[in-house]
């Protein structure tokens, strides 16, 4: 498949949709989907279309549009969840931080130590 210039509009649109989002995600119908992309019915060939152009720019579809079988595992008017793939995290981890760094003085008083020690509870 060769994606025009409109569907690759269309494909980077709901990306930037998704990471614009808080959650991530996004809450279509199918035929919302489908209809997104020109298709007014669902076929083999048009959700196969979708699906890889979708993959290319790490956007998943939760559950799958594709059809399982025989048979359509969801029907025109399901719901479906878009979100784009985990990466590499976009900025260091807040728990590493050079404020959350203990003070070399953090256990002065040694209770930390003396808590080890102790024995609370008898068995």
């Amino acid at each position: 498949m060769n994606p025009s210039e409109k569907v690759i509009r269309i494909t980077e649109t709901l990306k930037s949709t998704l990471l614009s989002t808080q959650t991530g995600t996004k809450k279509l119908k199918v035929k919302t989907l489908l209809n997104k992309f020109g298709f007014t019915r669902r076929t083999e060939k048009n959700t196969t279309e979708i699906t890889e152009l979708l993959g290319s720019y790490d956007i998943l579809t939760n559950p799958s549009i594709m059809k399982l079988g025989h048979t359509w595992e969801l029907s025109y008017e399901d719901w479906i969840y878009l979100s784009v793939a985990a990466g590499e995290p976009k900025t260091s981890s807040p728990l590493v931080t050079d404020s959350n760094v203990l003070p070399d003085s953090w256990n002065s008083d040694g209770w930390f130590d003396a808590v080890k020690i102790k024995n609370f509870r008898e068995n």
